[in-house]
């Protein structure tokens, strides 16, 4: 008989019915089993969903100092830097000592000529030099000549010393020069004598220019 079907007269159940009572099951447990053999290692099941991150722990001991590394590479050099702003000027050093005087240079370019200076004030007049001939000596030939001047200003004295001529080779016999007195010319007393003389070899002429005498006084 189905108990939740309504069959009036049959019970007191009505609509809607509670569902039926299983029958009871007693288990009763007995003594445990000896261990079976390990079965067989199953196959890895897939990777499961990563957990989420459990809090820090607390900081341990630190380890003793390690071995120090090889030094690394030379890295690339970076960029400049911005200039910072520069800094208080430091007091004055003392003076060092002074460096070996270094090698000359070389000589530099002549400059502009400068502009010309004024004119200097004019001097005083000097005095009129009088030149004197002093010794006249003759040297060894072959000698050199030489001229000296003595004396203080403004008188001076000239000695000259002039070497004598080497020998010359014998030349020819001359011709005995005939010389005949020319025109004598009377000048006025105050110029002075003159001689020329004129002509070829060996004949010559013999030109001469006397002043007259000065007019004497009365007795």
């Amino acid at each position: 008989m189905n108990n939740n079907y309504y069959q009036p007269g049959f019970n007191s159940c009505r609509p809607p019915c509670p569902p039926p009572v299983p029958p009871t099951t007693v288990c009763v447990t007995g003594a445990t089993g000896p261990m079976g053999p390990t079965g067989p290692q199953g196959v890895m099941g897939l990777q499961g969903v990563p957990g989420p991150i459990g809090p820090t722990g607390p900081q341990g001991v630190q380890g003793i100092q390690g071995v120090p590394g090889a030094t690394g590479a030379q890295g690339a050099q970076g960029p400049q830097g911005v200039v910072g702003p520069a800094g208080p000027t430091g007091p004055t050093g003392a003076t060092g000592a002074t460096g070996a005087t270094g090698a000359t240079g070389a000589t530099g370019a002549t400059g502009a000529t400068g502009a010309t200076g004024a004119a200097g004030a004019q001097g005083a007049t000097g005095a009129t030099p009088v030149l004197s001939i002093g010794n006249v000596t003759t040297g060894a030939a072959g000698s050199d000549a030489s001229a000296t001047i003595s004396g203080t200003a403004p008188n001076f004295t000239l000695d000259l010393t002039i070497p004598q001529g080497l020998q010359g080779e014998t030349g020819a016999d001359g011709l005995t020069p005939v010389l005949t007195v020319g025109p004598v010319t009377t000048l006025e007393p105050d110029q002075p004598a003159t001689a020329t003389i004129t002509g070829t070899a060996p004949n010559f002429v013999l030109n001469l220019s006397i002043p007259r005498g000065a007019t004497g006084a009365n007795a």
